[in-house]
């Protein structure tokens, strides 16, 4: 973090100066203006990476808005879910362009998440429904229909699970960049 707390170019000028011997920076003969310019330069660069939330997207939406409706109804398989008349009418008018890419790439996050839900069937062959509350490779647990909390581990039990967002979890292995930004063209296009 020396480029963060180098105001002056007291740390960042004498690496300009003397470069680093044995490495392939040379030393710099600079007026010291330059220098302080390269030294801010530096400093707002970090700073800017860390500030993440401050940096301005631009141009997001550079896909090809029919090539994303063909990922649509054809490979992504979306249509399967969603309509363009349906669930995403108007989506382009609730979402800005960085949102509508959230939401598409993760959908399970956010206060709108569906729950999982999973079908539980006992080794005596009963099966119980219900949400899911917790899983993981060991134990599976769910609030039931009644809201009762039931938990069994995995090994003793057989568990269906119904994840509304599987599909959107499997494409993210799938996507190309030019998949991302064609869909995202064409769902900013659904006005």
């Amino acid at each position: 973090m020396v480029v963060l707390d180098d105001d002056n170019a007291e740390h960042i000028g004498p690496v300009i100066r003397q470069g680093r011997p044995g490495t392939a920076m040379p030393s710099f003969d600079l007026p010291q203006a330059q220098i302080n310019d390269i030294a801010a330069f530096l400093r707002s660069r970090t700073q800017a990476a860390i500030n993440r939330r401050t940096y301005e997207l631009k141009e997001l939406n550079t896909g090809d808005a029919k090539a994303g409706e063909t990922y649509f109804n054809g490979a992504g398989r979306c249509n399967t879910c969603h309509s363009p008349s349906g669930d995403l009418a108007g989506v382009a008018r609730r979402y800005q362009a960085q949102e509508l890419l959230e939401k598409f790439l993760y959908p399970a996050r956010g206060r709108e998440r569906k729950p999982v839900q999973a079908t539980v069937k006992l080794a005596s062959g009963e099966t119980i429904a219900g949400e899911v509350d917790y899983l993981d490779d060991f134990i599976v647990s769910i609030h039931d229909a009644e809201g009762e909390y039931r938990s069994w581990p995995r090994e003793s039990v057989q568990a269906v699970l119904k994840d509304p967002y599987a599909a959107h979890q499997d494409l993210l292995r799938k996507y190309t960049d030019a998949d991302i930004h064609n869909l995202l063209a064409y769902l900013a296009n659904l006005q």
